[in-house]
Parts: structure tokens; sequence; C-alpha cells
């Protein structure tokens, strides 16, 4: 039931802005639906992301962050808000961009670039405001050097016999380190060879048996499969 009532919403907000895109239009009805009802937080199975509310779909100012979420230590990446927007299709007049601990290269502008240099966990966040309306988004990235790791193994071995692998890992940053091995192939087996058996039914039209397909009458380059079959005197 709720299918028709998200579509009406949508078609309300694209009459006042018709320039939204697909990707601002979902934005838009996902942060300015009301809470759910019982206290839980949204996004969940029962509530979506909450309940619909048309009027603050059409009018409020929506903020988006569009952000990567991991990056390396001293790294700069990216930040956009292209999927935010204004109600009624009014632009959005200003943007404040924000990050404890790490640095924005245009604080106030619709993009700007992230650069941290210290491992942890970095919340960005975005205020955009357009005709005294505003409205936040914020995003966690991770700063953390990939660990890199090695192992060696015997160039061959008999087969049947167990094999040892000796692996080691380093971090940079330095944080501990956790282990899982992962066996990504191996060779094909060969089928057991196995003895192939025809028979071919006799000639006489009341015995005669033959498979055909709907309409294509018999198929050709067919083999029968085994089966029991003793001949008897008529």
């Amino acid at each position: 039931m709720s299918t028709p009532h998200v579509t009406g919403v949508a078609a309300l907000a694209w009459q006042s802005s018709p320039s939204l895109t697909g990707a601002q239009m979902r934005e838009r009805l996902r942060k300015t639906s009301n809470p759910p009802t019982d206290g839980s937080t949204p996004p969940n199975t029962t509530w979506g992301y909450g309940k619909l509310n048309a009027l603050r779909a059409v009018q409020n100012t929506v903020a988006s962050i569009s952000a990567p979420g991991r990056a390396a230590p001293g790294t700069p990446v990216p930040l956009t808000s292209e999927n935010s927007s204004a109600g009624f299709g009014a632009p959005i007049s200003s943007y404040f961009w924000s990050a404890a601990g790490a640095n924005l290269s245009s604080p106030d502008a619709p993009g700007t670039t992230f650069t941290a240099g210290t491992p942890g966990v970095y919340t960005v966040s975005l205020t955009a405001t357009a005709g005294g309306l505003s409205g936040t988004d914020s995003r966690n990235i991770l700063v953390n050097t990939i660990p890199t790791a090695t192992f060696t193994v015997p160039a061959s071995e008999d087969s049947g016999r167990p094999v040892t692998f000796h692996g080691s890992a380093s971090d940079p940053d330095p944080q501990s380190l956790a282990y899982r091995w992962v066996l990504v192939s191996r060779p094909s087996e060969a089928p057991p060879p196995s003895p192939q058996r025809t028979w071919t039914p006799p000639s006489s039209p009341r015995t005669r048996r033959e498979r055909t397909r709907s309409g294509c009458g018999p198929m050709t380059g067919w083999t029968p499969a085994p089966f029991p079959y003793t001949p008897t005197r008529r």
C-alpha cells in the first residue's frame, strides 16, 4: 500500500522542482520523512526510512553528502553535495562543511576535499541552506592504511599429503591484525573412468523405439541410455 503514496508525494515534489534528479528525489523522500512512531532507528525492515511527509518533501532543503567510506592517512579524498536540493526548485544559497581533526580544502563550497593524517573514524557534516531553511547530513570516514600480507608455499608436494603455508603481515598505522585464510581455487577433478555401453533396438516395426521432439521428427545423433533388454522368439 505504500507504493502509491510514495509515487504521489514524489509527483508533488517533482511538480514543484522539475529539475530534481532521481538520486536527489530519493534523498529528499528519505530525509524529509517523519521518524518511526515506535521509537526505532531508521532505516529498518518495519518502517524503512520513516513515514512520508508530503509538505516537508516539497518545501525542505535537503543536504546529502557523497563520500567514500575509507581513506588512507594523508591522502585527499573528494566530498560532494550533488544529491542535495532545495524546496520549490530554489538554488541552495550556502554550504558549510565540518570535520573535527581533519582538513577540508573548501568548507563553504558545494564540494570539498577531505584529508586526515591520523588513523581513526572521522565524522564529516554538511549544512545546506536555501530560503531560510537548512538541512544537515553527516558521514563517517574510516582513515586507515591497508595492511600488507604475504605467504610462502612449497614449490610442489605429493598428492594427498598436507602442506604448511607460512604467512606474515604488517600494518603501518600500527593496529592489531587478524588473519584469515581462503582457498581461492583448486584444480578440477577428472571424472572417474567408466565404460560406455550402447544398445541398438531391433528394426521390427512393433518393437522399434525412436525418441522424438514434438513436431520435429526423430532426433539424430542420439545414443539411448543402457537398460536391460532380453530378445524373445516370435
